[in-house]
């Protein structure tokens, strides 16, 4: 941009401004890098400034709960899941899911809260919760025989001394100790 839509003026500057903005019915406010026109003060931010505050707004919500329907649609939008996507993972009909993000219906809590869940996942580039719940959907068979890790049950334990050369020796648990580190 080498000229201000407001005046026309072509000085324009780097600058650090605030934003105060409403989402959701909540008022948020950041310094942000911006271009000010120096004749009338209009100030413009580019689009990954914005995208920026747009993905910090969304994690505010996810990490402070739902608040209402916009906030709730805000955040299905972030999973980047379509409303009838998100009522086939959460098990509901898509009508329930509508009533939610049109405030017809109250939010659950344990939506609001999976639906969190996602979008932090998704954000710290990784889909666990998201797919976790798509595998509950169509479950797959159990295999004959299913091999568990060492570090779940505990065995890759090691005891080892100073005055001991022999090097490393695995520590096996007692079956209690098995049974508490699994439960």
């Amino acid at each position: 941009m080498n000229r201000c839509v407001a005046c026309k003026n072509q000085g324009l500057e780097d600058a650090i401004v605030e934003e105060r903005f409403k989402v959701a019915g909540v008022a948020f406010a950041a310094e942000v890098p911006a271009t000010r026109c120096t004749q009338c003060g209009e100030t413009y931010l580019d689009c990954e400034t914005m995208a920026r505050l747009d993905r910090s707004v969304t994690s505010a919500f996810a990490n402070h709960g739902v608040l209402n329907a916009e906030s709730f649609r805000r955040l299905r939008r972030a999973t980047r899941l379509t409303p009838t996507e998100l009522a086939s993972i959460l098990d509901v009909r898509p009508d329930v899911v509508e009533a939610w993000e049109s405030g017809k219906e109250p939010i659950d809590r344990k939506t609001a809260a999976l639906l969190a869940i996602m979008v932090l996942d998704r954000f710290d580039g990784r889909t666990t919760a998201l797919d976790r719940l798509r595998a509950g959907m169509n479950p797959a068979p159990w295999p004959d025989v299913t091999r568990i890790l060492r570090q779940v049950v505990g065995f890759d334990a090691v005891e080892h001394s100073e005055d001991d050369e022999s090097g490393p020796r695995p520590v096996c648990p007692t079956e209690r100790e098995v049974e508490e580190r699994v439960a």
